[in-house]
């Protein structure tokens, strides 16, 4: 029988046959199965499903749900300019599947979000009525028509398109839009005009634009690095080059596009895109003789040359700008051998790319405390020449022994820079340390850390508000870095496939999902033997099982029965995780009490989330996600040597076991002991070795 909505991934006998009813009418939604509730608009209980259309912020990456959007404050500085002067322009990443969606009105806030388009009376007497009050309204969408162009719409009006310019769903691409009185340019990169897109000029401007929105559509968009910029905007010039045919073979491979517009003075990327290796991002003519040169030399970087190569760029720049950031990127991936194996060419770099270098929060490090190291034997002991670049190195991310060492240092008694900032990472590992002996420990703030290196914030009335700091790196101290080849794998919304056991069911997102426990890519098992309902497997299939239980087993080294489902996910991975999603079966045994434990080898354990009497988790086939904390201390199991902290490497946060644990009883007042669940899903960052 059919499902009477479709949405609806529960599609079982049990939600059809208690969501009927007589008579004409839709059916009443079953109170237990949750993916109802929000396919009909109703909210489900407990924190996951709260959380699941409203905007949030994880970490430092802003998430826009469908139908939503989130305002630029008017307090900001470009957004003052756009009110006074009439022009600004703005830098962001994003990452979508499609509608990336930009919104430049005449006030924050009107409507909270995306203009429809004109399909119905009702709709085109609104904007009617808005046009009547005084209400303008650009709307900029890259990915557009199931994301297949960049569309300008004016007042829900599409006035200019751009076939082929599509959004990334994979990683998150830089782009900048620059208002400049009527006239909307829009690029790719950090730099205003760098790899300009399109450009459109309206022949009747809006000259009452005050604010910026981002939006969506229907589906998820993330964005993150968000800055306003108060300098002149970029006016249309027939001049510049376009980029266009390069961003659609970075992010979805070489096609072909047409520009449409309604106005007289268009520029679009779409006309004459190139394709193939001979071509270049201006109508498919033949590349200089520049561009192939850079190809060949690129291919020739390796360890023992990438030092010299960024060096011989760099005095050739501007004219080997890709040649330097090829050069650059190799060096940072590999900047550990580099230094290793070539210490006396590693001190030759200049302060400029050892700048760039460290301010990357992708970089191959053996840790914050070595990197200072190599930065006082690239200076040479001399004050002035290390000074400047003191507060890239992430103080806050070296334990409290290391500290010490800075401290006792002949640097930390010349500078006064190093003293301020050792004493801004040993203020942090205070507060840290006395939280947990206060009684909150560490778990009850898992919100907060997931979230200490915010760089700004949504109030109620979804403004966004950008934290000003006078040190611009203020923030990035207080994130850990990341190898350039580590995966992120951001929870976006409760049942998403943006977690780590969709990637490896996925292959890394190239195939159709597979149970990844089928294909034997991760093991999983429990503390019960295996029965009709009692099939480990089943947690990492997606399925929504109606009845998934595990009794309880002895635990010689607690001393108690426990329950407990685990997932082991190879030796050649490790993940940083940051997040987690459970999802409860039919019944009404809910949990309580219980544990995220992280394991390297099964034998010592450590905390990542505790429990005691969570009732999130209220309904049947209810999902629910939460923050780990992203620095454990709590082990169980046979205690090893303590390491120097939590902080001093990365590899103390980075697991390949992971176990479900129930600590306590649960709802029930039968089966107190018996751990429910038919779903879990991980997300963190995921370093995977190739041997």
């Amino acid at each position: 029988r059919e499902h009477p909505y479709p949405s609806c991934a529960n599609q079982t006998v049990t939600c059809w046959e208690q969501s009927r009813t007589k008579g004409a009418g839709p059916p009443s939604l079953p109170v237990h199965c949750a993916a109802c509730s929000r396919a009909s608009g109703r909210r489900g209980g407990g924190r996951g499903d709260k959380g699941n259309m409203v905007i949030a912020v994880r970490g430092d990456v802003l998430v826009v749900p469908p139908f939503e959007c989130a305002w630029l404050s008017e307090k900001n500085q470009a957004c003052q300019a756009l009110g006074e002067a009439g022009e600004g322009w703005f830098t962001f990443e994003a990452k979508g599947s499609n509608d990336v969606t930009l919104i430049l009105n005449s006030r924050a806030g009107l409507g909270n979000k995306r203009i429809q388009p004109t399909r119905s009376r009702l709709q085109r007497q609104r904007i009617q009525a808005n046009e009547a009050e005084g209400h303008e309204c650009y709307t900029v969408i890259i990915g557009s028509h199931c994301n297949s162009r960049l569309v300008i719409e004016r007042n829900a009006k599409i006035v200019h398109a751009v076939a082929g310019i599509r959004s990334s769903d994979s990683m998150f691409i830089a782009y900048w839009l620059s208002f400049n009185r009527g006239s909307i340019s829009v690029g790719y990169g950090k730099k205003l005009g760098q790899n300009l897109l399109t450009q459109w000029q309206d022949a009747e401007p809006y000259t009452n634009i005050r604010s910026l929105g981002f939006s969506t559509w229907d589906k998820y968009v993330c964005y993150k690095r968000i800055q306003g910029h108060s300098g002149p905007a970029l006016s249309l010039d027939l001049t510049l080059p376009l980029a266009g045919g390069r961003l659609r073979a970075e992010c979805t491979g070489n096609g072909e596009g047409k520009a449409a517009s309604s106005a007289r003075h268009v520029r679009s990327s779409g006309s004459n895109s190139g394709s193939g290796d001979c071509g270049d991002d201006r109508g498919g003519r033949p590349r200089s003789l520049q561009h192939l040169c850079v190809d060949k030399v690129s291919e020739g970087l390796t360890v023992d040359t990438c030092v010299r190569i960024l060096c011989l760029a760099e005095d050739l720049l501007p004219d080997t700008d890709a040649l330097f950031q090829r050069a650059l990127d190799a060096l940072c991936r590999n900047f550990v051998r580099v230094v290793e194996e070539r210490p006396e060419e590693a001190r030759l770099l200049s302060e400029a790319c050892l700048e760039d270098i460290l301010q990357r929060d992708r970089l191959d490090s053996v840790s914050e405390a070595w990197l200072f190291a190599f930065l006082v034997s690239w200076g040479g002991h001399a004050v002035g020449r290390v000074e400047k670049l003191l507060p890239l190195i992430r103080f806050p991310q070296m334990s409290r022994q290391e500290l010490e060492r800075v401290q006792a240092s002949a640097l930390h008694g010349e500078s006064a820079v190093l003293a301020t900032l050792v004493g801004e990472a040993m203020e942090t590992h205070g507060h840290e340390s006395g939280q947990e002996e206060g009684g909150q420990g560490l778990f009850d703030a898992c919100e907060v850390a997931a979230g200490a290196a915010r760089s700004f914030l949504v109030n109620k009335e979804r403004m966004i508000e950008l934290h000003q700091h006078r040190d611009p790196f203020a923030l990035s101290r207080r994130q850990p870095r990341q190898h350039p080849d580590t995966k992120e794998l951001l929870y976006v919304s409760d049942g998403d496939t943006h977690g780590l056991l969709f990637y490896l069911g996925t292959n890394g997102h190239r195939s159709a999902f597979v149970n990844p426990s089928l294909t034997r890519v991760v093991e999983t098992s429990t503390s019960a033997p295996h029965g009709r309902f009692t099939q480990p497997g089943s947690i990492t299939s997606r399925q929504h099982v109606q009845t998934s239980y595990f009794d309880p087993q002895f635990d010689m080294r607690t001393g108690r029965k426990e329950s407990w489902w685990q997932v082991d996910i190879g030796r050649r991975r490790r993940l940083q995780c940051n997040h987690y999603t459970l999802r409860h079966d039919s019944s009404s045994d809910f949990v309580r009490n219980w544990e995220l434990r992280g394991s390297v080898d099964g034998k010592e354990w450590h905390v990542l989330r505790k429990h005691e009497n969570d009732k999130t988790v209220s309904k049947p086939f209810q999902l629910a996600s939460w923050p780990v904390n992203p620095n454990p201390n709590c082990r169980h199991g046979p205690r090893k040597h303590e390491s120097q902290s939590n902080n001093s490497n990365n590899n103390n946060n980075k697991f390949r076991l992971f176990r479900i644990v129930l600590t306590g009883p649960n709802a029930s007042k039968m089966t107190t002991h018996r751990l429910c669940m038919c779903w879990f899903e991980l997300y963190g960052y995921l370093e995977e070795s190739p041997f």
